[in-house]
């Protein structure tokens, strides 16, 4: 619980700016709406994006997707399909929202509590 309040924590002090934040990454427009944690806060994200391990024709399963870049530019770039899942409402909202801004089709976003509960998922083609 320690480490959750940790975090609730920085999303209060990351949000000492102006919202919406506009980035052009990737080839991917993202908005980072209030509530979400920005990229600022996290040093590496670009460094995890490119240096990914190779998902082409696999499915991914990510947790804490926050504003989704990474996890688009995987869908965009060959994962057979991504699942991202965050605990906050606003990161999986602002997440659906930059697929559809970047028409990508091949990922679900939904609200999980990782700690509390795992969704039911049934993963077919293995």
């Amino acid at each position: 619980m320690m480490e959750l309040n940790a975090i609730r924590e920085r999303l209060t002090l990351s949000q000492n700016k102006t919202f919406p934040v506009y980035i052009r990454e990737f080839g991917l427009d993202i908005t980072v709406n209030e509530g979400v944690l920005p990229p600022q806060e996290f040093e590496n994200w670009r460094w995890l994006t490119v240096n990914f391990l190779p998902v082409g024709g696999k499915l991914v399963l990510e947790f804490g997707c926050g504003f989704a870049l990474p996890r688009l530019y995987l869908a965009k770039s060959a994962a057979l399909s991504v699942l991202a899942c965050d605990i906050d409402p606003k990161a999986v909202e602002n997440s659906l929202e930059n697929a559809v801004r970047n028409r990508i089709h091949n990922i679900e976003v939904i609200q999980s509590d990782i700690n509390r509960e795992t969704p039911s998922i049934l993963v077919t083609g293995y």
